[in-house]
């Protein structure tokens, strides 16, 4: 089955399919993954594919809350938050697929610029 990469820049299909093999989903067989170990697997894979890092590093903050149905759906399908046993996504307010995948993509911009939150912009 192939997955959906994030679709960030405009050579989004080609990356597709690289940061599907640079992922460890499949080391880990039936076992759902914590948010921390997917900010670690995912940035690990961002860090291998220069373009895709590249587009991270030139991304403001509140840019990732808009790659939702990009990088957050790849997220969401190829960490398996959707399943129904996932105890990490059961259906409730807080800790629901699109929540988690939303906080994910925010982590993984701020571990990349430093581990600091960018300030707000009022």
């Amino acid at each position: 089955m192939q997955q959906r990469p994030p679709a960030i820049g405009q050579d989004a299909p080609r990356r597709q399919h690289r940061l599907a093999r640079l992922t460890q989903v499949e080391a880990l067989g039936d076992r759902f993954w914590s948010e921390d170990e997917i900010v670690r697997d995912y940035i690990e894979c961002i860090k291998r594919l220069p373009e895709t890092l590249e587009a991270w590093m030139n991304a403001k903050r509140e840019d990732v809350r808009m790659w939702s149905w990009g990088a957050g759906l790849w997220i969401r399908n190829h960490y398996n938050l959707w399943h129904t046993d996932n105890p990490y996504t059961r259906r409730s307010f807080e800790n629901n697929p699109e929540r988690m995948s939303a906080r994910i993509l925010e982590r993984v911009w701020d571990e990349l610029h430093g581990g600091a939150k960018q300030p707000k912009q009022d």
